[in-house]
């Protein structure tokens, strides 16, 4: 995922099935991670996101890491003065797959857990649940337009919830 805070150089994160949260500096690829952080178990699956609005670069995570750091659920990471990554939250959940930050909200999916779930951007706290309105399996990431969130299913159905 690509992104670029102020007075920081153009960055990239990704996550490695390995359990590894990578970050580079997009100008110097070649020269390897800025930083590396372990945050979960393998596997390490889903697209960050990141929001201009709180500069905080958010993740999913399938399992716990082996230290105990990171638990199963949403992680946010802000940059440091540094332009680094430092833990900010953890939100321990249904470990969800793919997310996506619109109006200081984090949306994401609950993968095999068959729900789509809401919390605040900048503290992690939950703002919502799908519950059993939506049954199955869901992957694809959620998207925000025009005051509705859309989340695709293994049902084969697109749901839409206003906002």
């Amino acid at each position: 995922m690509l992104f670029q805070k102020d007075g920081c150089p153009k960055q990239l994160v990704t996550e490695q099935k390995n359990g590894t949260l990578y970050l580079y500096d997009r100008d110097t690829i070649a020269n390897g991670p800025r930083q590396s952080l372990l945050i979960g178990s393998p596997p390490l699956i889903g697209v960050p996101a990141y929001s201009p609005d709180t500069n905080m670069v958010y993740v999913t995570i399938i399992r716990d890491s082996a230290d105990g750091k990171y638990k199963r659920g949403v992680a946010a990471f802000s940059l440091d003065a540094n332009c680094n990554l430092q833990p900010a939250w953890n939100t321990p959940s249904v470990s969800g797959l793919n997310l996506t930050v619109a109006n200081g909200v984090v949306y994401y999916t609950g993968g095999f857990g068959g729900s789509v779930r809401a919390i605040d951007a900048t503290t992690g706290s939950p703002l919502w649940d799908s519950g059993t309105s939506v049954s199955g399996t869901f992957v694809a990431q959620p998207l925000v337009i025009n005051g509705r969130l859309y989340a695709t299913g293994y049902d084969q159905k697109l749901h839409a919830w206003g906002l």
